[in-house]
Protein backbone atom coordinates (compact mmCIF):
# COMPACT_ATOMS: atom_id res chain seq x y z
CA UNK A 1 0.00 0.00 0.00
CA UNK A 2 1.52 3.27 -1.17
CA UNK A 3 0.68 6.96 0.14
CA UNK A 4 -1.42 7.42 -3.08
CA UNK A 5 -3.82 4.56 -2.52
CA UNK A 6 -4.14 5.30 1.29
CA UNK A 7 -4.91 8.81 0.25
CA UNK A 8 -7.83 7.92 -2.55
CA UNK A 9 -9.40 5.24 -0.06
CA UNK A 10 -9.34 8.43 2.59
CA UNK A 11 -10.90 10.83 -0.45
CA UNK A 12 -13.49 8.41 -1.73
CA UNK A 13 -14.66 8.13 2.29
CA UNK A 14 -14.74 11.76 3.06
CA UNK A 15 -15.48 12.96 -0.84
CA UNK A 16 -12.01 15.26 -0.87
CA UNK A 17 -9.70 14.29 -3.56
CA UNK A 18 -6.02 14.94 -2.05
CA UNK A 19 -4.08 12.72 -4.69
CA UNK A 20 -3.67 15.96 -7.34
CA UNK A 21 -1.77 17.96 -4.94
CA UNK A 22 1.11 14.88 -4.69
CA UNK A 23 4.13 16.12 -5.98
CA UNK A 24 5.28 13.93 -9.26
CA UNK A 25 9.02 14.24 -8.46
CA UNK A 26 9.85 16.73 -11.11
CA UNK A 27 11.24 20.22 -10.51
CA UNK A 28 14.12 21.24 -9.02
CA UNK A 29 12.63 22.64 -5.27
CA UNK A 30 15.17 23.39 -2.57
CA UNK A 31 14.23 21.03 0.09
CA UNK A 32 14.54 18.14 -2.84
CA UNK A 33 18.41 19.18 -2.86
CA UNK A 34 21.00 17.18 -1.53
CA UNK A 35 22.83 19.82 -0.01
CA UNK A 36 19.56 21.03 1.53
CA UNK A 37 19.15 18.27 3.21
CA UNK A 38 22.91 17.39 4.53
CA UNK A 39 22.92 21.42 5.77
CA UNK A 40 19.31 20.81 7.33
CA UNK A 41 20.33 17.31 9.18
CA UNK A 42 23.62 18.85 10.10
CA UNK A 43 21.65 22.00 11.86
CA UNK A 44 19.90 19.69 14.02
CA UNK A 45 22.57 17.82 14.89
CA UNK A 46 24.43 21.11 15.82
CA UNK A 47 21.51 22.50 18.08
CA UNK A 48 20.99 19.11 19.61
CA UNK A 49 24.35 19.14 20.92
CA UNK A 50 24.32 22.44 22.18
CA UNK A 51 21.16 22.25 23.75
CA UNK A 52 22.42 19.13 25.76
CA UNK A 53 25.77 20.80 26.58
CA UNK A 54 24.13 24.17 27.70
CA UNK A 55 21.63 21.80 29.91
CA UNK A 56 24.62 19.76 31.68
CA UNK A 57 26.87 23.20 32.17
CA UNK A 58 24.26 24.53 33.84
CA UNK A 59 23.64 21.81 36.07
CA UNK A 60 26.97 21.67 37.09
CA UNK A 61 27.13 25.29 37.59
CA UNK A 62 24.11 26.18 39.32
Amino acid sequence: MNVETLLRAVGDLTGVTATDSIPDGSGSKIYRQTWFNVLVLLGWTVDSLMVGYLGVEQTELG
